[in-house]
């Protein structure tokens, strides 16, 4: 993932990295590695940046270049995620293997996504929202 948007976003607020992992309530330097694409941000960080900035989770992960403001507070609610990528596979008709070998993942992860036992969700709603044209903004609700 390229997270050059996100440094954008805290630009436009004209912050710095020390700046902005305190509004986060982050090291600075765990911040720094978000930016530079040295560790995947963890989802509710990037909402939170989404909040702050008012930009939406689709204009963050480069799914939309659309600046403007989401209608309401982006929040991660992990069950009802996992509830959404289930529907997604569902309404596709595929299994769990199925699903899992599409997104380059495995089974149990796709369980573990599905059931809301993971917060590692960043990439995985990333490459849902890209391969089935499908807003990670609207996953979040």
């Amino acid at each position: 993932m390229n997270y050059n948007r996100i440094v954008y976003m805290r630009e436009s607020l004209e912050l710095n990295q020390r700046q902005m992992a305190k509004e986060l309530d982050v090291p600075k330097a765990t911040y720094a590695s978000w930016e530079i694409d040295k560790f995947v941000i963890p989802i509710e960080y990037l909402a939170r940046i989404c909040n702050i900035a008012g930009f939406s989770l689709d204009f963050a992960l480069s799914l939309s270049n659309d600046k403007s403001s989401p209608k309401k507070e982006i929040k991660i609610d992990y069950k009802k995620i996992g509830q959404n990528i289930r529907n997604i596979r569902i309404s596709n008709n595929l299994t769990q293997s199925e699903f899992a070998k599409i997104l380059n993942t495995s089974r149990s992860s796709i369980s573990r996504f599905e059931n809301g036992e993971t917060k590692r969700l960043t990439i995985i709603l990333h490459d849902i929202g890209k391969k089935y044209k499908i807003s990670v903004d609207e996953l979040c609700k």
